[in-house]
């Protein structure tokens, strides 16, 4: 049974002029059942989820941040670029390869062997050399989690400081031998190894070192990383490139 409710005046019509409507009661359950020419209310504003909104404080903290990592890296580029071309000679980038070749390639690539066999070769070699690495940052990882902080901080002083040191005097002799710079012994020598420990305090230390001689001097750490491999021969730096590539995407 339904019952129908009209207004109590008898008009049909509500006092601020809506249109009619009726309720309709089924047992003891009204039913609010509006009139054809009544408007629907409108469908509530779509949520959105807390998670998916970014403030635009966010948004300025992620663009410095890029920013921040965009600058120093497009540096690194640039200037290994330059050392490649500005300190490399022919005879230096032969002897960079055979003692490169010495160190590093447990099979020799020669320029007799066919294609399939080179790239064979330069494969091994790469994967060798990225094992290493991969076994070498498990070792990282283990000091880490075992609180060896002394050990680890150790090795990466001693890494940073040879690389600084050794490395970079390398790179420095060759560009003195071609451009015919005169130096002595001394000199170049103090000078490296203050270098080399400047570096260290400004990687390690921090304190009271200016944040641009910090981040100038991890610039010339990868570039003289950076120069240093490039004295693979040419099968092997892009084998050692795609491993390194794929060693990335997995770490």
């Amino acid at each position: 049974m339904s019952e129908w409710q009209d207004h109590p005046d008898g008009d049909s019509s509500h006092g601020d002029g809506t249109s009619p409507s009726h309720t309709t009661t089924y047992g003891s359950t009204s039913t609010y059942v509006p009139f054809q020419d009544e408007e629907p209310s409108p469908d509530p504003p779509p949520q959105t989820s807390p998670g998916m909104e970014m403030s635009l404080t966010e948004l300025f903290y992620s663009m410095s941040s890029y920013h921040a990592i965009v600058k120093p890296v497009s540096l690194a580029m640039i200037m290994t670029a330059l050392a490649v071309v500005i300190f490399n000679t022919e005879d230096s980038i032969a002897q960079g390869e055979e003692l490169m070749a010495e160190a590093y390639q447990t099979w020799s690539v020669n320029s007799s062997d066919g294609g399939g066999l080179t790239m064979i070769k330069s494969l091994g070699n790469a994967f060798i050399i990225v094992s290493f690495l991969c076994a070498m940052t498990f070792v990282i990882v283990g000091l880490y989690k075992f609180r060896c902080m002394k050990v680890l901080i150790g090795y990466m002083v001693l890494s940073s400081a040879t690389l600084l040191g050794i490395l970079g005097a390398a790179m420095l002799e060759v560009g003195i031998e071609r451009y015919r710079f005169p130096v002595d012994v001394v000199t170049f020598y103090s000078g490296m190894y203050n270098f080399a420990v400047v570096g260290v305090v400004a990687i390690f230390w921090q304190m009271g070192v200016p944040a641009m001689v910090t981040q100038g001097y991890m610039v010339c750490t990868s570039v003289i990383l950076a120069w240093q491999l490039s004295h693979f021969e040419e099968w092997t730096a892009w084998s050692l490139l795609i491993m390194l590539a794929f060693y990335d995407l997995c770490a």
